[in-house]
């Protein structure tokens, strides 16, 4: 009975996103999308936390909000991160403007806000290429996320100064009351 008790609890205290890590992560996508909506949402509980970002043989405790914990667990792989934007990138991964009507894929939101929080030059060239993605509110979230990164970072400010901004991602950062900083470079 005892040990029986000790399972319960020992399988409470893992994240729902945990319990998918044999899955590849874009196999995983449908279901963290619905995690992740109800994450965005509060469904899951608002708060801080800390995980722990996983980058090669180099593991960093990062803390922020809960949302990327309730999507990805404790531990959160930043290949996993890279895979799922470089789909999104290359069309390999959809999100349905219809679930979200003002954020297309709660899964990029929570997504970006790890790639973020990793400070990792990896992902620039990446959510760079989302700046022209047909999707409003993708081409938004990816500007704020550059910038927000460049700000973090003098060096990786260095590697975003030069990437120009489509007019319709900045108006889209602009339309979500985040403000354009002067170093931004524009174009259309």
């Amino acid at each position: 009975m005892r040990a029986f008790k000790l399972i319960i609890f020992a399988s409470l205290l893992i994240s729902p996103a945990a319990a998918f890590s044999q899955q590849g992560i874009i196999e995983r996508v449908p279901e963290l999308q619905k995690t992740a909506r109800r994450a965005i949402g509060g469904a899951m509980g608002c708060g801080v936390g800390s995980f722990v970002l996983v980058e090669g043989e180099t593991e960093t405790r990062i803390g922020g909000g809960l949302d990327p914990i309730h999507v990805f667990g404790n531990r959160i792989e930043l290949d996993d991160i890279l895979t799922i934007l470089e789909a999104r990138s290359e069309k390999r991964l959809g999100f349905d403007p219809d679930e979200n009507k003002d954020e297309v894929g709660a899964l990029l939101y929570v997504t970006l806000t790890v790639a973020i929080a990793s400070k990792s030059p990896k992902v620039i060239s990446i959510v760079k290429s989302l700046l022209s993605d047909e999707i409003e509110v993708v081409r938004a979230w990816s500007a704020i996320a550059l910038i927000k990164l460049a700000e973090s970072d003098p060096e990786l400010k260095e590697a975003i100064l030069p990437i120009g901004f489509p007019k319709s991602a900045l108006a889209g950062a602009k339309s979500r009351s985040y403000p354009i900083p002067t170093w931004v470079r524009s174009i259309d």
